[in-house]
C-alpha cells in the first residue's frame, strides 16, 4: 500500500441492520429537505451509504452524519446538473419541432408573457429575497451568490427558501 492511501477502517458487522433501519427514514429527510428528483436523492442516499462502509463514522451520529453527506450529494449532483444544461433539446415528440435554442425571446408571444410573469413573481418578494433568486435564476450557485452579496451561505439559503415559499404562496 502507498503512503498516500489509506486503508478502509474495519466494518463493525452492524451495516446491513443500519441500512435496513434507516434507508427509508434518510430518503425521505433527505428528499424534503431539498428540491431535486427522487432519482437525484436514491442517487445521493446511495452514495452516502457507499461513503459510510468506506469511513465507519461514529455510530452514535450516523444519521446525521448520512443525512448530511447525502444532502451535500444532492447540491453537488444539482450544481453538475444545472452546469449541463442545453437548449438543444428537440421539440415535438418526433423531435422535427426544432430546438428550444430556435425560441428566442420576441419570437413567441408565449415566452414573452411568461417572462413579463417572472419578472412580476421577482418583483413582488422582499428585497434581500429578490436579490437571491433573481442571481439564482441567473444561473449562480450558492457559492457565487454568497461572494458576490457578502452573504454567508446560511443567509443566502434562508433568503432563497424565503422567496421559493412565498413564489409558491403566490
Amino acid at each position: 500500500m502507498t503512503e498516500t492511501a489509506q486503508a478502509c477502517p474495519p466494518q463493525h458487522g452492524d451495516e446491513t441492520a443500519l441500512y435496513l433501519e434507516h434507508a427509508d427514514r434518510l430518503f425521505r429527510a433527505v428528499r424534503s429537505a431539498v428540491d431535486a428528483s427522487n432519482e437525484t436523492v436514491e442517487d445521493a442516499c446511495q452514495h452516502a451509504w457507499a461513503q459510510f462502509l468506506r469511513y465507519q463514522p461514529d455510530r452514535e451520529h450516523v444519521v446525521a452524519w448520512l443525512r448530511l453527506t447525502a444532502t451535500r450529494r444532492v447540491w453537488a449532483l444539482a450544481a453538475r446538473e444545472r452546469h449541463d444544461l442545453s437548449l438543444d433539446v428537440p421539440i415535438g415528440d418526433d423531435g422535427t419541432g426544432g430546438t428550444l435554442t430556435d425560441l428566442v425571446p420576441g419570437t413567441s408571444i408565449e415566452i414573452q408573457l411568461d417572462a413579463r410573469e417572472a419578472l412580476r413573481s421577482l418583483a413582488a418578494l422582499r428585497p434581500t429575497h429578490r436579490y437571491a433568486m433573481s442571481r439564482r435564476v441567473a444561473g449562480l450557485s450558492y457559492r457565487e451568490i454568497e461572494a458576490e452579496g457578502g452573504l454567508s451561505y446560511t443567509q443566502v439559503n434562508r433568503h432563497l427558501a424565503g422567496a421559493s415559499a412565498a413564489l409558491r404562496r403566490r
